[in-house]
């Protein structure tokens, strides 16, 4: 990651040079007897630049307020010592140049305007259309513990869990990333994993948790995730966390053996959860669940939690009216529990996944197509009593569909996949993993569908050379899954290199060699898992 600001700041450097370099020639100021004519050559040098290539924590403390960075050392024209770390590209300039940071959060820049070494100066740089304002540093240590540089460097170059390293680094860093609260943090969810916390002593186990909860509320988290909890846990979290009653909007609990009564105490307590995942808790009851579910909620996942099936499902259609995505994955579900969903009291509702139902029948697709004609992403996978009759039926009445999921089903044949290209305009995701009926003549059908983005055929023996010559004319494909096509000749992948579309390409257990994972990769942008 620091690598690459690191070239991202010689970039922008080099584009300004150039563009200094087409400005005519300025007749510079007379020299003072503070630059003895270090400005008179600042135009005529060239400028160069160096990177060094050194593990982005080099020589940063782990605590403290300094920066603690090993850094290196050059000469400018000035008789002053310039100091940049390793980790940022170390740049020198002919006439005497300084670090440019602009305060409006672009990129630096090189200017050859002299300035006094070790000394932070404030100018305005005129643009055609605007004015910027930026900050020259000039050493390493204002440079590293820079608040504007240090924001700009974290959203642009650290993602998902590399985020987590920065706050350990400093206290600067720490409070910078801080406060760069809920745009920078909000893809992460934090997990608070009680059981490893019970083992801890009582005194430890209360600062550790004290410490989290503080961590949320300056990140500006509005996620969290409660893992094997218990009453006690929900009880904490309401007495030592209050400010969760307004800040959490998504909650997810997983293999916890929370009574209905805790659940019912902690879903009261957080007054702004629109997300709730249940994952796994086997002590709640489907009467416990209905009580507890609040009635403003917009996304509800359901998995493995052993005693709810049709009775909170029926509830869930007639009562959470705001509900725009249901997930539930339970084997004991029914068609009766389908037909509760109705167009009037589930408009909202544009996203079903039925995920292992495996008592659902054919049945629960006309309730679906009766019920909810407005859906727009449907999974039915491991839904193995559903056939082609069925998705015959979906395809004919739900042609909102963009995401279908149908992996798992072996009743689906290639009949199923006929009705999907002729009648599924609108979908541009289509998954059949597993779907072992599935030959050729149907992959050819799915040939016609212009507005397929990704086509996911994990796992199907069945499917031989022809399906990738009709593969290789959906010239939109962005995404492609072959993992485990072991039918397919590996000469035959070849012929993927003209879908110039593809981002992200799986070719894992599917008897790829060497040359053709090499022939792919030089004819291919896009990713190849292998």
């Amino acid at each position: 990651m620091i690598d690459r600001a690191s070239a991202e700041i010689s970039k922008c450097i080099m584009r300004l040079k150039r563009k200094d370099n087409k400005k005519p020639p300025e007749i510079p100021p007379k020299p003072n007897s503070a630059a003895t004519g270090a400005s008179n050559n600042s135009h005529s040098n060239n400028s160069f630049f160096q990177q060094n290539n050194v593990h982005p924590t080099q020589g940063i403390g782990a605590s403290g307020g300094g920066s603690g960075v090993d850094s290196s050392s050059i000469l400018n024209r000035h008789g002053g010592v310039a100091v940049l770390p390793h980790h940022i590209a170390t740049l020198s300039g002919g006439g005497g140049g300084a670090f440019m940071l602009p305060a409006g959060g672009s990129a630096g820049s090189l200017t050859s305007t002299p300035t006094t070494p070790r000394r932070i100066a404030t100018l305005t740089r005129k643009t055609p259309k605007h004015n910027k304002r930026f900050r020259m540093v000039v050493n390493s240590s204002q440079l590293c513990m820079d608040e504007e540089f240090l924001k700009y460097l974290f959203g642009h170059y650290f993602a998902g869990s590399e985020k987590l390293i920065l706050p350990t680094v400093c206290r600067k860093w720490r409070d910078a990333s801080y406060g760069m609260g809920r745009s920078f943090w909000g893809d992460l969810i934090p997990v608070l994993k009680c059981k490893e916390l019970r083992g801890i002593r009582a005194d430890l186990n209360a600062g550790i948790r004290r410490r989290f909860y503080g961590g949320l509320i300056k990140r500006g988290f509005t996620s969290l995730k409660l893992h094997s909890a218990t009453d006690e846990d929900a009880e904490d979290v309401m007495i030592h966390y209050p400010q969760g009653a307004a800040l959490v909007e998504s909650l997810k609990i997983s293999s916890s053996s929370l009574t209905d009564k805790a659940l019912f105490n902690l879903l009261d307590h957080l007054q702004s959860l629109q997300d709730l995942e249940l994952m796994s808790c086997n002590e709640i009851t489907e009467d416990g669940l209905n009580a507890a579910l609040p009635k403003k909620l917009r996304r509800l996942v359901i998995s493995d939690c052993i005693h709810v099936a049709d009775v909170s499902v029926s509830y869930i259609a007639r009562t959470l009216m705001c509900l725009s995505s249901f997930e539930i994955q339970a084997y004991h579900v029914t068609d009766t529990a389908l037909a509760a969903f109705n167009p009037k009291n589930n408009s909202a509702l544009t996203t079903l996944k039925l995920t292992s139902c495996w008592e659902l029948t054919n049945q629960t697709v006309l309730h679906i197509v009766s019920g909810l004609p407005q859906l727009r992403n449907l999974s039915l996978s491991g839904c193995s009593k559903i056939t082609d009759e069925g998705v015959e039926v979906l395809a004919e009445n739900l042609h909102l569909l963009k995401i279908l999921d149908l992996s798992w089903c072996p009743r689906v044949t290639d009949a199923s996949l006929e009705c999907i290209a002729c009648d599924l305009n609108c979908l541009e995701t289509l998954i059949l993993d597993r779907c072992s009926l599935v030959s050729d003549l149907g992959i050819g059908y799915l040939a016609t569908m212009s507005s397929l983005r990704v086509l996911s055929l994990r796992w199907m023996s069945s499917i031989r050379d022809a399906s990738v010559h009709h593969i290789i004319s959906m010239k939109r494909l962005q995404y492609l899954s072959l993992a485990g096509c072991t039918s397919i000749a590996p000469s035959t992948l070849c012929s993927l290199s003209t879908l110039r579309n593809l981002k992200e390409l799986e070719l894992t257990n599917c008897g790829v060699t060497p040359q053709v994972l090499h022939f792919l990769h030089n004819t291919l942008n896009c990713v190849i898992i292998e």
